[in-house]
């Protein structure tokens, strides 16, 4: 992996070295499924970190079967599908219609995690996941609208911090031109097809030796707190790269 990202450019080795913050917010959404305007946000993870150190981990599952105007057949019927797919790929799929049953309610949920995003405004944090420039923050605004009848958040796009698409884009030399934007290199990046691997649990952590250096379970993947972890665990290495290679 380290080769990968000897073919980017200066000014992305310099983005690593000397751009990543060491205070910053990790968040993570798990879903039912990708369209934004159907399916449901099932779990809501995130983390704190100062200096560079996870200070706080949290999750929150959010408990869809007693919502009202929620179809309880599709979302049996989708989550059973989801853990089918994850099993056949040797993964497992935390939320499961039973264990949904003992989450919170979805509107508390969504509001606790308003607050989340709040403090993290107040405090200037950058905000860091795995697809959260582009794939997330739309279920988060579309659940906004959906069930707390609020609009799409103002996001900071330029304090963020992707590490799904800086992987891809690593891999792909799709360098971050002088002047452009971050938003624009994460919008850019994300709208470029390549035929590279990025996913967190499959590509990142045996790519980045994350299991052997960090301790990581991959099968613990795809819970929204874990996989806040890994993230952290992925920047902090990305950081190292940069230092040694920038």
């Amino acid at each position: 992996m380290t080769t990968a990202f000897r073919m980017t450019s200066n000014t992305t080795a310099r983005f690593i070295r000397e751009g990543l913050p060491e205070d910053y917010l990790i968040w993570d959404v798990e879903t039912t499924g990708f369209n934004e305007s159907v399916d449901l946000i099932t779990q809501i993870g995130w983390a704190i970190v100062r200096g560079r150190q996870l200070v706080n981990q949290e999750s929150l599952l959010l408990n869809w079967t007693t919502m009202p105007g929620i179809d309880q057949q599709w979302l049996q019927d989708r989550l059973a599908k989801l853990c089918e797919t994850f099993r056949e790929k040797g993964a497992t799929y935390y939320a499961t219609y039973d264990k949904m049953a003992g989450g919170q309610s979805p509107l508390l949920c969504l509001q606790v995690f308003e607050e989340v995003l709040a403090a993290a405004e107040r405090a200037g944090d950058w905000t860091v996941g795995h697809n959260v420039a582009c794939f997330d923050p739309r279920f988060v605004d579309s659940h906004r609208g959906r069930f707390l009848g609020l609009p799409p958040r103002d996001w900071e796009r330029d304090q963020v911090f992707d590490t799904g698409l800086f992987v891809k884009a690593a891999q792909a030399s799709l360098e971050l031109r002088p002047e452009e934007a971050l938003s624009a290199w994460w919008r850019r990046v994300a709208g470029t097809r390549v035929r590279v691997k990025w996913s967190l649990d499959s590509y990142c952590i045996p790519a980045f030796g994350l299991a052997e250096k960090y301790g990581l379970d991959v099968r613990a993947c795809h819970d929204a707190g874990y996989d806040c972890y890994v993230v952290h665990c992925l920047v902090e290495e990305l950081r190292k790269i940069g230092n040694t290679n920038g």
